[in-house]
């Protein structure tokens, strides 16, 4: 995965992201099953995450809540890669779905947790 810092402004960070088509299907297989486990989508009709999404869902939905999933398996890898914690993320931007098998590109805006450094110690207190 590749991950650029585009620009930061206002404390937040617009991140860069080129996944390969081996991440994009990892993410796929391992994102998809996340979702099926966490919407409690096993038990339905299919015999893989993709299938059980589109079973559960309308078409539409169906392709958002995979394109999501898939994203969502990807960020917290490119923040790894910038050594971001993010405070929160502001906004997501892809030109297109995440497809099996082929590169992906989207860009991130986050907003890092503070680092802070204290130079002296000696004026805090911990209270039990």
């Amino acid at each position: 995965m590749k991950v650029e810092k585009i620009k930061e402004s206002n404390g937040e960070v617009e991140l860069r992201i080129e996944a390969t088509p081996v991440e994009i299907d990892k993410a796929f297989e391992d994102g998809l099953d996340v979702f099926v486990t966490q919407f409690d989508l096993a038990s339905l009709e299919g015999e893989t995450a993709p299938e059980k999404i589109q079973n559960a869902l309308s078409p539409e939905e169906a392709r958002d809540a995979i394109s999501s999933a898939v994203i969502g398996y990807l960020i917290p890898f490119a923040l790894d890669a910038q050594n971001i914690i993010p405070m929160t993320t502001s906004e997501v931007n892809a030109e297109s779905n995440p497809a099996k098998g082929e590169s992906f590109t989207l860009s991130l805006t986050v907003l890092p947790k503070p680092e802070v450094e204290m130079s002296d110690y000696s004026t805090v207190a911990v209270t039990v």
